[in-house]
């Protein structure tokens, strides 16, 4: 039954939409691309100085290949230097840019490219962020026939989607290792922490936070489930608490909440009622968080 490459081409943009927030989706991104341009081989490319590295684990060849590109071949590729010089989003194809005669004598592609059951390239340079490249490759097979006209045309088409997915996928990328660092910091503190809005709702509970609720769930201040109780006599506590959440509204601002135990307490009992209540205005830290949840 024939196949309909329209079809091919909605299901590539979906899977690609798709992979900026899955990773393990790039696969069956390139599988459909390889199809839909007529290709048998593809692989993401991280491009830093020279040094090729894969954006991902998503690679439609053996990865001792890649492998002897990046330690050994990399360094006689004669399309290397002709890609890094290509604006974002233009296409190479080596047949056009080196020519048939060029390719039949060239060293790379003979001791690389067909041992390796590689023939023709198309590659495009999908981004650049912070100096390092980010390229889309596809191979032909040695005894596949040459990709015809329409199906580059089709690639074309899908370019602009791909030059977004890949932005997105890099921002996305950051703001995970992002997230992993905040959390390890706010875990890793002596104190529990609390991110709460003006009417006392959790919004974010480090790991020691939430230990210590469990194991003291009739603490005079938590009001039970997701809410600590802010009430209190302290001025300084409240003036720091309407500094945080002005006019009341929590989406104006957040606070994070520490109980710390003063020399007379128990320190290992931030809610007892001899502790020091201390509301620390954490705007900088609460804005980055209010960015994080507003982007994934």
């Amino acid at each position: 039954m024939a196949i309909d490459p329209e079809l091919i081409y909605i299901e590539i943009l979906e899977t690609v939409l798709m992979a900026t927030l899955d990773p393990d989706l790039w696969k069956s991104a390139l599988q459909k691309l390889a199809l839909l341009t007529g290709h048998q081989y593809a692989a993401f490319l991280f491009y830093d100085k020279g040094n090729a590295h894969l954006l991902t684990d998503s690679f439609l060849l053996e990865e001792k290949i890649f492998t002897a590109y990046r330690d050994v071949f990399l360094a006689i590729d004669p399309a290397e230097k002709i890609l890094t010089a290509l604006p974002v989003g233009q296409i190479y194809r080596d047949r056009e840019y080196l020519g048939d005669k060029f390719i039949a004598g060239s060293v790379y592609y003979n001791e690389f490219h067909h041992p390796n059951d590689l023939n023709n390239l198309t590659s495009v340079k999908l981004c650049t962020i912070n100096g390092y490249a980010t390229y889309l490759s596809l191979m032909t097979a040695n005894t596949a026939a040459y990709p015809q006209p329409v199906q580059f045309e089709l690639f074309r088409r899908l370019i602009p989607a791909l030059k977004t997915a890949c932005q997105l996928h890099a921002r996305f990328e950051q703001l995970r290792d992002t997230i992993k660092y905040q959390s390890a910091v706010m875990d890793n503190g002596i104190y529990p922490v609390w991110l709460v809005d003006h009417g006392g709702k959790i919004l974010y509970a480090s790991a020691h936070a939430e230990r210590y609720l469990r194991a003291n769930a009739r603490l005079s201040w938590y009001s039970g489930g997701d809410t600590l109780c802010l009430d209190t006599d302290s001025k300084k506590l409240k003036r720091a608490i309407e500094q945080a959440t002005p006019d009341g509204r929590a989406a104006e601002g957040r606070a994070v909440l520490y109980r710390r135990a003063s020399a007379e307490t128990d320190p290992r009992d931030p809610g007892s009622p001899s502790c020091r209540g201390r509301l620390r205005d954490y705007s900088r830290a609460v804005s980055h968080r209010q960015r994080l949840d507003g982007a994934v």
